[in-house]
């Protein structure tokens, strides 16, 4: 639960997507990510509920991903374990 900032890797620091998470609502645009983007298929995909009390969350959709939603998780929100359940596991 890093965003691309937060993982130290390089990009835009001033593109806000940068500090967010890709998200997806359902488990249809979840599984429909994971066909395009070879690297999700290496990733847990989990679930958990977003509130005013832990971020924002924007519909952010592309041609490709119109399920796409990008998450911003407040600074100061801590999750734990106990916060998430698996949606999906990596693939083989």
């Amino acid at each position: 639960m890093r965003s691309v900032i937060e993982q130290g890797r390089k990009t835009n620091p001033r593109d806000c997507k940068s500090w967010g998470l890709s998200v997806w609502v359902d488990e249809t645009a979840a599984r429909h990510a994971r066909k395009l983007v070879p690297f999700f298929r290496a990733c847990s995909i989990v679930k958990f509920t977003v509130d005013e009390d832990n971020g924002e969350l924007l519909h952010t959709p592309s041609n490709e991903q119109p399920g796409h939603h990008t998450y911003w998780k407040k600074a100061e929100v801590a999750f734990s374990d106990d916060d998430f359940s698996l949606l999906l596991g990596p693939e083989a």
